[in-house]
């Protein structure tokens, strides 16, 4: 990506967008390198408009979630880091019995939340370090 390129794009952006950015304070255990660029979107329609401009531009990205379970190189200067920030933490109830839970809320939130609720079964999340989207994305659990 030209970074003349960068600069058009982001006009219409709100989002922070930081170039040859340390995502140490971005991970549990304060271990990281520079980003070439490190995105946080204000909302789902620039992360949209974001990932097809990188697709466009033939870049590959890394999402950051919580950090909880990640070690991050020293040697990441030419990567592209997209954290999903407390815009996309957002959590509901629909109907009396399903939650709504944005991709970068905390497991531990979501347990919280639904016991708030009286609902049960997502006990198991309290104990779980990171997001929603994180464990999604590994296919996180405990007890089985």
């Amino acid at each position: 990506m030209m970074l003349k390129d960068l600069d058009t794009f982001t006009k219409n952006i709100k989002g922070k967008i930081r170039l040859n950015y340390n995502l140490k304070n971005h991970t549990w255990l304060n271990i990281g390198g520079n980003a070439k660029i490190f995105f946080v979107p204000e909302t789902l329609a620039e992360l949209r408009e974001f990932l097809v401009y990188l697709k466009k531009n033939d870049n590959d990205f890394f999402l950051l979630g919580a950090g909880s379970n990640l070690l991050i190189s020293e040697n990441i200067q030419n990567r592209i880091f997209i954290k999903l920030g407390k815009k996309f933490n957002k959590i509901s109830l629909m109907n009396d019995n399903i939650v709504i839970a944005g991709c970068s809320i905390l497991d531990k939130n979501v347990s919280d939340f639904a016991t708030n609720n009286n609902l049960s079964g997502l006990e198991f999340l309290s104990c779980i370090p990171g997001s929603v989207g994180g464990g999604i994305r590994m296919n996180s659990g405990c007890f089985g």
